[in-house]
């Protein structure tokens, strides 16, 4: 029969699984203290006992270790501080100190993360089931911005360094980079390989595969920014012929029958709203393209802000292509125009006929299957 646990002042979460482990800091000085976070030697080419070779695993033989022969123990029974090179091998909490109290070389024993409700070290103000806490380079507490790994369980102020509470389960996360090394899907790795796929159908009504809100409850700052989504591609090798890079991608494939009822298809779909009163605000736009690079003086033509290709699809669309849906004031902005001057992407009007007030009308360059057509742009003229 089950025995029922104590909670009282202090109690640990009976679900806690612990490890014995070696504390080995990359500062040999660190003292360790019960409640704070530690990682694997994750790159480690030594065992527990800080050597490269076994010499009684072949008798008078020395054997010296090497990947994939499994020897390199100190990744499993090794513990530092968190820094940039190991936080994404983030071993758990300490629990119990050993005969050296926490100095180097000590065994300690530590909570493994596996969900439990743990006593940890923050040095932060949180919220009881609100406040995400992580572990960062240097931090002997729990803390934040950080890689995320548990909640808090409790309401404190811990400015000051002290023990709160932390359901500790970074899975919870999605968390999936390496702290700045490539994490490699595998040389074999064909155009359907995902580190994160959602797949699920559904008959009827509305649903979202995947949902992303972010509530800001503060000022921003002048030079302050939000992203809800961020699509960022470091794209250093070479791009082939047939190549493609795109930080974003939104793809709808319709397969089914579109009734006319007021189907609405859309393969991205921008929108700002709000009640917010724009006082002074410097640009506001459902959608903003900025062209950051380099046009080389011959060659790459087809460089442009927007491109819209109909792939099979009736020409005839494009009858449509600049809707203005509720007649806002303004449909399209064109500024700054990749430091290209006015001359190379904006070429004003000659005289004559309805451009007798030339200087007051530019024509901007559009691309049409391959031929070069212009948007005449200018004051409005007078009717009479």
């Amino acid at each position: 029969m089950a025995k029922i646990v104590s909670m009282s002042s202090g109690a640990i979460d009976p679900i806690a699984q612990t490890k014995s482990v070696f504390w080995r800091p990359v500062t040999d000085t660190t003292v360790l203290k019960v409640g704070q976070p530690v990682c694997y030697h994750s790159d480690s080419v030594l065992d527990h006992k800080d050597r490269t070779g076994d010499p009684t695993h072949l008798g008078l033989t020395v054997h010296t270790y090497a990947e994939g022969a499994q020897d390199k123990t100190a990744r499993l029974f090794c513990v530092e501080e968190p820094l940039t090179a190991n936080l994404h091998a983030f071993a758990g909490i300490v629990k119990a100190l050993g005969p050296k109290a926490g100095k180097d070389g000590d065994m300690i024993e530590i909570f493994v993360p596996n969900g439990a409700i743990l006593p940890c070290w923050i040095d932060q103000s949180v919220t009881l089931e609100s406040t995400v806490l992580g572990i960062r380079n240097g931090a002997a507490s729990l803390s934040y911005p950080g890689r995320p790994i548990g909640i808090a369980q409790e309401t404190i102020n811990r400015t000051t360094a002290g023990l709160c509470w932390v359901k500790i389960d970074p899975n919870a996360f999605g968390w999936l980079d390496n702290e700045g090394a490539a994490l490699s899907m595998g040389a074999d790795a064909t155009a359907n390989a995902y580190l994160v796929k959602v797949n699920y159908a559904h008959i009827s009504g509305y649903r979202t595969a995947l949902m992303i809100q972010q509530t800001n409850s503060g000022a921003l700052a002048s030079a302050g920014g939000s992203s809800a989504i961020t699509g960022y591609i470091n794209q250093t090798g070479a791009i082939s012929t047939s190549g493609y890079t795109r930080a974003i991608l939104g793809q709808l494939n319709v397969t089914g029958t579109v009734n006319n009822g007021g189907a609405h298809l859309y393969g991205i779909y921008a929108q700002i709203h709000g009640s917010a009163t724009l006082t002074h605000c410097q640009r506001a736009a459902g959608l903003m393209v900025e062209y950051a690079l380099t046009i080389p003086v011959t060659g790459d033509s087809d460089v442009v802000f927007l491109y819209a290709n109909p792939s099979g699809g009736d020409l005839n669309s494009f009858v449509h292509m600049f809707g203005d849906g509720e007649k806002a004031d303004v449909i399209w902005k064109f500024s700054g125009c990749g430091g290209l001057s006015t001359s190379t992407l904006i070429k004003k009007m000659g005289t004559g006929g309805m451009w007798d007030n030339a200087g007051a009308w530019i024509q901007i360059p559009i691309d049409v299957a391959g031929t070069t057509y212009y948007i005449a742009a200018g004051a409005l003229l007078s009717e009479a």
